[in-house]
């Protein structure tokens, strides 16, 4: 099987490329940056290519010789909407109806982002998505797109990763690199739930969604425990030996949040430091992976942030004696 991968020099996209090498799939990976996405060269056949601008006649040549696709491509910040609308909404449209088309498999990456704040409930695939940040807008109008298709004979899969961490020579996670820094911060008391996956299951997911053949076309992809953040944060900094988070007052953030926004946009530019991201990082909510572990007989690897953060400590560690 031939497997066009988007955003394969990404930090999960890097990953999905690796296992499907291990696996024997003929691996085809967009990447934006050549040179950065060098290390590709030994498990998937390169082509750069800008999804952003990129005409619809060479993106069908390019996916139309494959018998799948996993579109990992994407702005991972929490820009404003009408900044991440091209890549994130258009392009997957594009994407999807050449599958369509073409009869490919397409396995979509969305985010848990799509729910918006659960205010600590629990959460499933058909929980209401309520998104109130650009980024998970522009993933839920992704998804509509696509389940639009899928009643018309699209063959998808969406995938709702939660925060992906992990470790790895080429990239990491924010905490992690942080965790690397010695130093961790975070905004505000850190008192809330959210769902986490180890990059490596994350990955997994992907992969093993080429071969599913049921009927469920949407699934959570986070691990089997839910964690406040706070805990997350204090057993990874507990494991390496730094001292405890730095816990930054949410209001002032907040508020330097919209000034440095405004500026931002007098300049035409993004802030990293969004409105958006700092209204998700309070997102509370308990996501349940039960329809991915049901449906796919999938079993983590690293079934808790506590497996996942010993492996990240022991990469990290082992990293430093280099």
């Amino acid at each position: 099987m031939r497997v066009c991968v988007t955003g394969a020099s990404g930090f999960i996209g890097r990953e999905v490329v690796k296992q499907l090498h291990m696996k024997g799939y003929d691996t085809v990976a967009l990447v934006r940056d050549e040179q950065r996405a060098s290390m590709l060269k030994a498990h998937a056949d390169l082509i750069p290519l800008d999804l952003e601008d990129v005409k619809d006649d060479t993106l069908d040549k390019v996916i139309g010789n494959c018998d799948a696709v996993i579109h990992l491509a994407a702005r991972v910040r929490f820009h404003p909407y009408s900044m991440l609308k091209a890549i994130m909404v258009d392009s997957t449209g594009k994407i999807a109806r050449i599958c369509k088309e073409h009869t490919i498999r397409l396995i979509y990456a969305s985010s848990i982002a799509v729910y918006g704040n659960g205010d600590g409930s629990s959460l499933d695939e058909d929980s209401i998505c309520r998104p109130d940040t650009g980024y998970g807008r522009a993933k839920l109008e992704a998804e509509t797109i696509i389940m639009s298709l899928i009643e018309e004979g699209l063959d998808a899969i969406i995938l709702r990763p939660g925060y992906v961490y992990g470790y790895s020579d080429h990239g990491s996670d924010p905490i992690a690199k942080m965790l690397i820094g010695g130093r961790v911060f975070w905004i505000g008391s850190a008192t809330n739930y959210t769902g986490v996956v180890h990059v490596h299951d994350c990955a997994r997911a992907f992969v093993e969604s080429l071969s599913y053949n049921g009927n469920a076309r949407v699934f959570n992809v986070v691990d089997d425990e839910p964690v406040r953040w706070l805990d997350y944060l204090n057993y990874a900094c507990a494991s390496l030996g730094i001292g405890e988070p730095v816990l930054l007052p949410y209001t002032l953030v907040n508020t330097l949040s919209y000034i440095i926004n405004g500026i931002a946009v007098a300049l035409n530019k993004a802030s990293d430091l969004s409105p958006d991201l700092i209204r998700a990082i309070r997102y509370s909510a308990r996501y349940s992976n039960a329809r991915l572990k049901q449906c796919m007989n999938f079993r983590l690897v690293y079934p808790t942030y506590r497996d996942g953060l010993r492996q990240v400590v022991h990469e990290i560690t082992a990293n430093r004696k280099q």
